[in-house]
């Protein structure tokens, strides 16, 4: 007799394939599913075929001896028995443990028992007994054939054991007749019973590619969920990111902005005392290196400010001739210097936005055409055009490249040394400018120039911006001011650097004020009480020692004489909760480094209009 080995080597390759899989391969996704589901219904199975089998046994009753009744009544009841515990114990498993290469076997043992009983069943069709009650069995046999059929038509192993063992002993009985209509109806059951496996070929087909597609759909379902997680978690790194700039920027700003400050004053308090012929360029190239530094700062302020959610736009009517006169003062003597043109032409129309922004993004702009402008000049045009009010900045310059001009929008992004000629800059000047148009609802593009530049369109509804056009402009007012306009004023100074102290007493002592530089409220009010002075101004840094600030101590001075006491604060900070406690105090605030001149002109801003107009006295 062969051994196993020598049996299998006998079998064709296929047949041997089929069977280690058949005895060692875990289930498949569909197998498992569709066990899992067979098993699931097995007690409404049982219930459905436990009213066949009463209403079958109804009909043999009386017809077949009690023993067969008895025997099939067991039999029937120990499959039911079987499928539920068998069911009870496949729910409790993991999912592993389901699809254990047994769990096969075992449907496969317990369908072909279950077949074997149910065509046994069968024959009881051809017992001797009433024609109505072989009618009625015969209806039962086929509900029970078709139930089977249904139940097992996607799982087509199943199908080949359950149905031929329940046909086959009714196909002997019908085609060992000698009644020619029983082999007729033997051959209408072949072909019913071939046609009811092809189908369940074809079914688990489908079944199987429907299952395939759902176990790709979920792969890519859990791919794209694990995607998501990875773009939560870059999300979450990058907004983590930014929050560690921010507070960088905060952490440092103030500790770098005080040396810097310093310096600005004392290079105006010197360049009073020894500006000459021989030593002016000097003195001029040191101003231009803290402006650019101060405009570096300034820069990154901003963006802190942005980031801190702590601009609001103020919106007013204003003629747009009044705010493009401001630049022409400020920008024609910057472009001379390089020899260069600047041309401004201005619709007049009147518009409703928050000037100062307004002012900032133009400044840029303008500021960045200059700078990267070597030769020609900078023009700005703005008209209505349509239904849009447009506003162009054009230089001669070098231009941006195409593939730069979505990057230059960008935080810290900086063109090629080449492309920006040798200027400084830390690359915030651009996203500062989207960021606020976006504020003030206005369209920003690159484009190339005519002249081979750089033209930067800015673009509004005008049913948004234009308030009335063809109107005459009031003129800006720029205020004429020199040292004088401060002369004789008490001011009060308050900050913990001894360097910014002395720089800032130089100063103000050069405009011929009256100087209280202090470094406490309370300092403060014990040296303007000893001098028997009434402060005209107070100046406070926002960052002072022992956790206090500007703020409290503009107010303690203000208790102590008058409420509506001027105050300006002076800040290196640049954290959101610091910008935000500045904006509520509602004092001007200047960022250090402070130039002179801006310090002077926020000074003369609020004192001289005071000091001409004084209040009426009743």
């Amino acid at each position: 007799m062969p051994d196993s080995k020598s049996a299998s080597l006998l079998m064709p390759k296929r047949w041997q394939n089929y069977i280690d899989r058949y005895r060692h391969a875990p289930l498949s996704l569909s197998e498992h599913s569709l066990i899992h589901d067979l098993l699931g219904g097995s007690k409404w199975f049982a219930l459905s075929l436990f009213v066949l089998f009463a209403i079958g046994l109804y009909a043999a009753w009386g017809h077949v001896p009690l023993f067969w009744i008895g025997l099939f009544v067991t039999a029937f009841i120990l499959e039911a028995i079987i499928k539920v515990v068998t069911a009870n114990r496949f729910k409790r498993l993991s999912f592993d443990e389901q699809r254990q290469p047994r769990w096969r076997m075992i449907y496969d043992l317990g369908s072909g028992y279950s077949g074997v009983v149910y065509g046994l069943a069968g024959l009881v069709m051809f017992v001797p007994m009433p024609f109505y009650n072989k009618v009625l069995l015969v209806g039962v046999f086929s509900a029970m054939v078709c139930s089977v059929a249904t139940m097992t038509a996607f799982f087509q192993p199943v199908s080949r054991w359950i149905i031929p063992t329940l046909v086959l002993p009714t196909l002997v009985v019908l085609l060992l007749s000698s009644n020619p209509y029983f082999w007729l109806l033997g051959v209408v059951v072949i072909i019913a019973t071939v046609g009811a496996l092809k189908l369940s070929e074809l079914s688990q087909r489908r079944y199987a590619h429907l299952s395939k597609l759902n176990e790709q759909n979920e792969q890519l379902i859990n791919d794209y969920s694990e995607q998501q997680r990875d773009a939560e978690q870059q999300r979450a790194i990058a907004e983590q990111a930014v929050i560690d700039k921010s507070r960088f920027i905060a952490t440092a700003s103030h500790d770098l902005r005080q040396p810097l400050h310093a310096l600005g004053l004392f290079h105006h308090a010197l360049r009073h005392k020894s500006e000459n012929d021989d030593n002016k360029e000097l003195f001029s190239s040191i101003h231009k290196s803290t402006t650019a530094l101060n405009a570096m700062f300034d820069s990154l302020l901003d963006v802190s400010r942005l980031d801190a959610n702590v601009v609001e736009p103020a919106l007013e009517s204003v003629m747009l001739q009044d705010i493009l006169v401001l630049l022409d003062q400020e920008f024609i003597p910057a472009a001379e210097e390089k020899g260069l043109y600047f041309e401004c032409s201005v619709e007049p129309v009147r518009v409703y936005t928050d000037q100062t922004l307004f002012l900032r993004i133009l400044r840029n702009l303008l500021s960045n055409a200059i700078k990267f402008t070597q030769e020609g000049g900078v023009s700005i045009d703005a008209q209505t055009v349509g239904d849009k009010l447009v506003i162009d900045v054009m230089d001669t310059g070098p231009g941006i490249p195409a593939d730069e001009r979505d990057n230059v929008f960008y935080e810290f992004y900086q063109l090629s040394a080449a492309e920006r000629k040798g200027s400084i800059g830390v690359g915030l000047g651009l996203s500062i400018v989207k960021r606020l148009c976006t504020l003030l609802n206005m369209e920003l593009q690159l484009h190339t120039a005519p002249t081979g530049g750089t033209l930067v369109r800015l673009s509004a509804e005008s049913s948004e911006w234009v308030i009335d056009s063809d109107l005459t402009s009031t003129g800006a007012h720029v205020s004429n001011y020199d040292e004088s306009d401060l002369a004789g004023l008490t001011i009060v100074f308050i900050d913990d650097n001894d360097d910014i102290l002395l720089g800032m007493h130089t100063l103000l002592d050069h405009w011929h004020c009256q100087v209280v530089c202090v470094k406490s409220g309370a300092e403060a009010l014990a040296q303007l009480s000893e001098q028997r002075c009434i402060p005209d101004l107070v100046i406070a840094d926002y960052q002072l020692a022992e956790s206090s600030n500007g703020i409290d101590a503009i107010r303690q001075i203000r208790n102590a004489y008058d409420e509506r006491l001027p105050g300006i604060l002076v800040c290196g900070a640049s954290s959101p909760e610091d910008l935000l406690d500045i904006e509520a105090s509602e004092f001007p605030c200047l960022t250090k480094p402070v130039s002179p001149d801006r310090l002077r002109e926020t000074i003369t801003g609020i004192l001289v209009p005071a000091i001409e107009s004084p209040e009426p006295v009743t």
